[in-house]
C-alpha cells in the first residue's frame, strides 16, 4: 500500500499539526492520548502488553514520552487501514454472512491496534475516513474562537495553574507543542475535547480566579520568609515585583 502524507487522509486540523511536527518532540502520555483521539488507558494497555507502534521513552519509572514521528506513524497507518476498510465494506442495507471472515485491512487494522473497529479505540470514523473528528468543524483555534457556534468542540489541554489552587487553564492542544511545562503541570493535566460554551466558561472561571490564587501565593511566600527568619523585629513583607 502507497504511504502518504497525514494531509493527504485527512484534514483534521490536529492531525495536520502531527504532520507539521518535529518527529523527535517529545509529548508526554496524555497529551498524546488527545492527538490520537485514544483514552490513555489504550496507550497503557498497548505499553503492558508490548504492542508498538507508537514507540515509547521511559524517563523514569512514571513517566512516559512519545516521540511525535511515533504517533504521527500510527495515526496514518490507522487512517491507511480504516480507509481502505471503508472502500470495501459492504453497503449498510445489505445483510451480512453471519460468520463473514475479516478483511485483509480489518485483519490489518487488528494486527495494529488489537481490533479490526475503530469506534473501540475512541477514534472518530469520520476522522478515521479522512474528515475531522466528531464536532470540530474549524481549521485553526482562532476561527473557533471567531467563527465558532455555542456547539462546535475543539481539543485542550488542562493545564494545572503553578500559583496554589486547584484551577486549570484550557490550552489549545496544538499549542502545547510550543509550551515548557514543569513536569508538576504535565503530571496534573488532562485532554478534553470542550465545546466552544464550555471553553469560555472554563476560561472565565480561570482568570476571574486568578487574583486570589496570586495574593495566595504572596501570603505564602511571605509565610515562608517569616518562618526562615529571614525578616527582622517589626518588618513587613515585602512580595517580589519580579516576574
Amino acid at each position: 500500500m502507497a504511504r502518504y502524507k497525514l494531509a493527504d487522509l485527512s484534514t483534521d486540523p490536529f492531525v495536520l499539526a502531527m504532520d507539521q511536527a518535529d518527529d523527535l518532540k517529545p509529548i508526554p502520555e496524555k497529551f498524546a492520548a488527545g492527538w490520537l483521539s485514544l483514552a490513555p488507558t489504550i496507550l497503557q494497555e498497548w505499553r503492558s502488553a508490548g504492542r508498538t507502534p507508537p514507540q515509547f521513552v521511559y524517563l523514569t519509572d512514571k513517566k512516559v514520552v512519545y516521540p511525535m514521528g511515533e504517533l504521527r506513524r500510527l495515526m496514518r497507518e490507522l487512517m491507511e487501514e480504516a480507509q481502505t476498510g471503508s472502500e470495501r465494506r459492504p453497503d449498510s442495507q445489505r445483510p451480512e454472512p453471519p460468520n463473514k471472515a475479516p478483511t485483509s485491512a480489518e485483519a490489518r487494522m487488528t494486527k495494529i491496534t488489537g481490533t479490526s473497529d475503530p469506534k473501540h479505540l475512541g477514534l472518530d470514523q469520520t476522522l478515521m475516513r479522512g474528515g475531522r473528528r466528531k464536532g470540530v468543524k474549524h481549521a485553526t483555534f482562532a476561527s473557533f474562537l471567531a467563527e465558532g457556534q455555542a456547539e462546535d468542540e475543539w481539543v485542550f489541554a488542562m493545564i494545572p495553574d503553578r500559583s496554589p489552587g486547584k484551577s486549570v487553564r484550557p490550552v489549545d492542544l496544538i499549542e502545547t507543542l510550543r509550551l515548557e511545562l514543569s513536569d508538576e503541570q504535565i503530571e496534573g493535566a488532562t485532554c478534553e475535547q470542550l465545546s466552544l460554551a464550555e471553553y469560555l466558561e472554563r476560561s472565565v472561571t480561570y482568570h476571574r480566579d486568578k487574583p486570589d490564587r496570586d495574593r495566595s501565593a504572596e501570603r505564602e511566600a511571605t509565610l515562608r520568609a517569616m518562618a526562615g527568619g529571614t525578616m527582622g523585629d517589626g518588618q513587613l513583607a515585602k512580595p517580589s515585583t519580579r516576574s
